[in-house]
C-alpha cells in the first residue's frame, strides 16, 4: 500500500525531509568486529563483561532470509523479558515458520544453569549481523563469554529435512501483553528509497536489542533514532511528544514493547510485497493510536526541528 506525501503525518514528513547520508556521531555506533571465517574476539560497549567468539560450523550456505527471520523471532521472544533476569534453566530453541529450515539454539554451558537475558540477547545480535556483514549466511556456533567465561553457546543450524524440533515458546513477561491488541500499520511513502533487505534486517534487529536492553515495559519519551552503525545506511526514527513526554497524557503509553513487536510485522509486509524500501509505522493498541515512526535510508542529521505529531492526547 502506498500512502500519498500529503497524508503522513507533518512530523513524519518533517523526519522525512532531514535525513542525511552523513555518517553519525560514533558514540553511539556499532563496530566492525573482523570476518565470519576466523575466530572473532571482541569486547561490546553495552557491557564490559560480554564477550563472544564466533566459530562458522559448515561451509554451505544457508537462505538469509531464513536466519535473519528466526533471529527477529528470537530477539523478540527474549526481548519481551526482564533484560536483568535469568533465561530459563534449559536451552531455547526457536524456529520460524515457514523459515522453519534454520533453528537458532541458546545452549547454557555446564555448570551454568541459566544465562542473563541480556548476554543471549546480544550474542544472537552480533553474531548474525557478523553473518550479514561478511553476507556469509553459514550454519555457526557463538561462543557468549560473561568476564571471559564462556557461559553459554548461541547455535545456528541447518535443520535436516524431516528432523522435529521442539521450540521453546515466546516468552511473555506480562498478562497485560496477551489481552492488549497491538495493530501496527505499514505504509510505503510517496517516492520512497529502497533499501537493500539485509539493512532493513540489521536496522530492526538493532531496535529490538535497544528496546530490550531499555526495558520493554517502560514509556518511549522524547526523540529517539535506532541506528545500527555507518555500515548500515539505515535509520529508524520514533518521534514522541514535546519536552521528552509521552505523546498521549494517559494510557494506554506507547511502550518500548509495542515498537519492539511491530519489527516482524513489518518486515512481513516488506517480505510480503517484495519490496524494502523507507516505510511509515503507525502504532494502535485496542484501538487508540500511541504514535509513529520511519524507516529511513541514511541518517537523520537534525531531529531536533521535527514537529509534534497531530494525534489525540485524550
Amino acid at each position: 500500500m502506498k500512502l500519498s506525501r500529503g497524508v503522513i503525518l507533518v512530523l513524519i514528513t518533517a523526519a522525512f525531509v532531514y535525513r542525511s547520508s552523513a555518517a553519525p556521531a560514533t558514540s553511539t555506533q556499532d563496530v566492525n568486529h573482523g570476518s565470519l571465517r576466523q575466530v572473532s574476539n571482541f569486547s561490546l560497549g553495552e557491557n564490559p563483561s560480554f564477550n563472544m567468539r564466533i566459530i562458522p560450523l559448515e561451509t554451505h550456505p544457508v537462505r538469509p532470509t531464513s536466519i535473519l527471520v528466526t533471529a527477529v523471532d528470537a530477539l523478540t521472544a527474549i526481548g519481551l523479558r526482564d533484560y536483568r533476569a535469568q533465561s530459563p534453566p534449559q536451552e531455547m530453541r526457536f524456529q520460524t515458520p515457514p523459515w522453519s529450515e534454520v533453528t537458532i539454539s541458546v545452549i547454557p554451558k555446564p555448570p551454568t544453569v541459566a544465562i542473563l537475558n541480556q548476554l543471549a540477547t546480544l550474542c544472537i545480535y552480533y553474531g548474525v549481523v557478523n553473518m550479514a556483514e561478511y553476507n556469509e549466511f553459514v550454519e555457526a556456533k557463538f561462543e557468549c563469554l560473561w568476564d571471559n567465561v564462556n557461559v553459554a553457546d548461541v547455535h545456528v543450524r541447518k535443520k535436516s529435512p524431516g528432523t522435529a524440533v521442539d521450540v521453546s515458546p515466546s516468552p511473555l513477561d506480562s498478562t497485560e501483553i496477551l489481552t492488549e491488541a497491538l495493530q501496527p500499520q505499514f505504509y510505503y511513502i510517496e517516492d520512497s528509497q529502497p533499501i537493500p533487505a539485509n539493512i532493513v534486517f540489521i536496522t530492526a534487529m538493532n531496535a529490538i536489542k535497544r528496546f530490550s536492553l531499555i526495558g520493554p515495559n517502560e514509556v518511549m519519551v522524547g526523540d529517539l533514532v535506532t541506528d545500527p552503525g555507518p555500515q548500515w545506511d539505515a535509520s529508524i526514527i520514533y518521534p514522541a511528544g514535546p519536552g521528552h513526554r509521552p505523546i498521549r497524557r494517559q494510557p494506554p503509553f506507547l511502550k518500548y514493547r509495542y515498537a519492539l513487536m511491530s519489527m516482524k510485522p513489518a518486515l512481513l509486509f516488506m517480505l510480503q510485497h517484495r519490496r524494502f524500501a523507507e516505510l511509515a509505522f503507525l502504532f494502535a493498541v485496542d484501538g487508540v493510536r500511541l504514535g509513529d515512526a520511519l524507516l529511513i535510508k541514511g541518517k537523520p542529521d537534525r531531529i531536533a526541528n521535527m514537529v509534534e505529531p497531530s494525534l489525540s492526547t485524550a
